[in-house]
């Protein structure tokens, strides 16, 4: 590859306009706004040509954003740019500065659908980096699974911890003993050795049918299987775990009764051992469902690394070679694929100590240890690395185990704030937010879908679970909101109004006011689930929540951004945040029951608090239908409403009088379903 102002190419192929570009980003040229393609079409003539660039570009446009492009009138050069080289001084080496962007004009305006970050080479595999080619089911991609295995399992201690009471899960598939593909088996793990090590699958079921294990073929499938008749997704997977060397496989309708509501019940309470336990996890992670399997057509060039060799500032120093990297690599292919917006693949990913993510265009490592991919074999670069910006502590190495230690400390210490302090509950705050924004295809599964994950923070911390939140500390769990205007309730019971499990949406969970001292106003007397089965993890049939606080008000109109609320025959009008649990709910009449009375350093008071409708023939009981948030400037006449005089016709949905509070308030003993 020919030099372009002083800039070497390693093994790489570019179109004439991307070493135009090169050459006036080398050569430092005040330009801060270069074009490339004049449209669509010649941005995909030159990927399709074999540009590394334009092929790293033209994979980040979504398709809609394709289809519109290519309906648009050709256009100008000015129209569409691309990509563009947003300069800092001394470019090169100033590396979390350097960019070049893709980006076209949208309307009046320019829209950057593309990133490319240049950071420090990091030398790849020898024996890897030249095997790539266009379909995942190659030997480089063979090789590389082999190698992220065998350095996880003999150097990553945390990835390979097991518990005391390591057992296996109640089935799992034989796959035989040699390496030829023969019909495979189910077969009872009290059978067999306790000490043999499984693969795990993780896939989208979608709408294809597929064979299933059953209670009128359990028997049959403890001779065989024809492998034949199976998805091509588990096909595959049965092909991995042999290449990798293992016999055994737990695939969830193949290991499950399906149509045993008594086996299923009992083999999901199970899930946080089955994953937790698996030597490593299979993730489908680019088949919508079982007809697409783990391998794919990709473009090499989409894997090879953008690299650049280029020449020192003085004649004292060798060339520096840098690497292009797409920021949105791993959300590409792991965080934006199908199996993501699974909602029971969340904790499948979650507890498994290694995942092999099986993506479009490459297939991602992931451990406790950290991420890799085909493009870097070695590990991610911090600029795209998910370690680097999770806030899940169970995938950063040891943080679980600091917490139990802080916990334990504070514990002896009396702390009444030691889940907050220790970041146990930020931990179940990012599991909630992110589990929720997932999708379940039978919503009673909400709460069954996450129970492992609950069940092995439960075992690692003793903390007791409540329908989806911890006993210690729940009034301020009780705070959740639906970040958005798309919540729904459910029509079927699965979890009490007060729990976040009880509608659909994206939920958050807490307060993050951190620098507020908030003065809990309510408190909790009791607490009571009923299981559908026995695991209190599970789906649930009923649950209430017994608490003590001052005396609601009481309101009749609410909107967005304010309540109307009732001082003895006159109304008052409160400016707040509003957020109901379930966008198109409306209520004709409301309850205002406060939770959270906080003073910051210098502002004055916040109020948080829920909203409440009283249940009809029911008196003293309530259901939750949101939440509000008060400022300073308002607290003062919310708080006054408290006080107000209760005309009679409301004054029978209150609860039990409890006498007074420290302020002379009235308090009540009201029951939340």
């Amino acid at each position: 590859m020919p030099d372009s102002a002083g800039l070497k190419y390693l093994s790489l192929k570019f179109c004439e306009k991307c070493l135009i570009h090169h050459k006036n980003a080398a050569s430092k040229s005040k330009s801060m706004h270069q074009s490339q393609h004049h449209n669509i079409f010649a941005l995909e003539a030159s990927a399709s040509a074999g540009c590394t660039q334009c092929s790293i570009f033209y994979s980040q446009l979504p398709d809609a954003e394709i289809l519109k492009l290519r309906n648009q009138t050709p256009t100008p050069v000015a129209e569409m740019c691309g990509p563009t080289l947003y300069q800092q001084p001394n470019l090169w080496h100033q590396l979390d500065m350097s960019y070049i962007y893709l980006t076209y004009r949208k309307a009046n305006d320019y829209d950057t659908v593309g990133k490319i970050a240049f950071v420090e080479s990091v030398q790849a595999i020898n024996e890897y980096k030249h095997r790539i080619n266009s379909n995942t089911n190659c030997d480089a991609s063979w090789y590389i699974s082999h190698y992220w295995l065998k350095k996880c399992v003999e150097n990553h201690r945390p990835c390979s911890k097991r518990t005391k009471l390591h057992r296996l899960p109640t089935r799992l598939l034989d796959l035989g003993r040699s390496g030829i593909l023969t019909d495979i088996r189910l077969c009872e793990s009290a059978n067999l050795s306790q000490d043999i090590k499984y693969f795990t699958l993780s896939h989208c079921w979608g709408t294809l049918k597929f064979l299933m294990l059953l209670k009128g073929n359990i028997k049959a499938f403890q001779k065989s299987i024809p492998i034949q008749e199976l998805s091509k997704t588990f096909q595959d997977s049965i092909v991995v775990t042999k290449r990798l060397g293992f016999r055994y496989l737990w695939i969830d309708s193949l290991c499950i009764i399906q149509d045993d509501d008594e086996d299923w019940q009992k083999e999901s309470a199970l899930m946080s051992m089955v994953y937790g336990l698996s030597t490593l996890n299979l993730t489908a992670a680019g088949a919508q469902d079982g007809s697409e399997g783990l391998f794919f057509q990709r473009s090499p060039s989409l894997v090879k690394r953008l690299e650049f060799s280029v020449p020192p500032d003085t004649k004292k120093s060798d060339d520096e070679v840098f690497q292009g990297v797409d920021l949105h690599l791993y959300d590409r292919c792991i965080t934006w694929s199908p199996i993501a917006a699974r909602g029971w693949t969340f904790q499948e990913q979650y507890l498994a100590p290694r995942s092999l993510h099986f993506g479009k265009s490459q297939l991602f490592w992931q451990c406790k240890h950290g991420y890799a991919c085909e493009t870097f074999p070695d590990g991610l670069p911090a600029e795209l690395n998910p370690l680097e910006q999770s806030r899940f502590a169970y995938h950063r190495e040891g943080i679980l185990g600091k917490i139990s230690n802080q916990q334990n400390h504070l514990r002896r210490n009396h702390s009444i704030r030691s889940l907050r302090q220790t970041g146990f509950l930020k931990e179940w705050h990012e599991v909630v937010h992110q589990y929720s924004k997932r999708k379940l295809t039978y919503g009673k599964d909400k709460l069954l879908a996450i129970s492992g994950v609950a069940r092995h923070l439960h075992e690692k911390f003793g903390h007791e679970y409540v329908a989806g939140l911890w006993k210690p500390e729940l009034e301020w769990q009780l705070m959740w909101s639906v970040n958005s205007f798309a919540g729904l309730r459910s029509v079927l019971y699965r979890a009490p109004s007060w729990s976040w499990a009880s509608v659909d949406g994206e939920i958050i969970l807490g307060s993050d006011d951190d620098d507020i001292i908030w003065q809990t106003c309510l408190e909790i007397l009791d607490t009571c689930i009923f299981p559908v089965a026995t695991d209190p993890f599970g789906q649930l049939r009923d649950g209430h929540l017994q608490v003590r606080g001052r005396k609601m008000t009481y309101g009749k109109h609410m909107g967005r951004n304010g309540l109307t609320l009732i001082m003895g025959e006159r109304s008052v009008e409160i400016e707040c945040e509003v957020k109901m649990d379930a966008y198109f709910e409306a209520l004709s009449t409301f309850y205002c029951l406060l939770v959270y009375d906080g003073t910051p350093m210098l502002s004055g008071r916040w109020l948080r608090g829920l909203i409440l409708q009283a249940c009809d023939s029911r008196p003293g009981y309530f259901s939750r239908r949101g939440m509000f948030k008060i400022s300073p400037g308002n607290s003062e006449g919310f708080k006054s409403t408290i006080g107000a005089p209760v005309v009679d016709s409301i004054r029978t949905d209150f609860g039990k009088f409890d006498g007074v509070d420290e302020f002379q308030n009235d308090q009540f003993i009201i029951t939340l379903v």
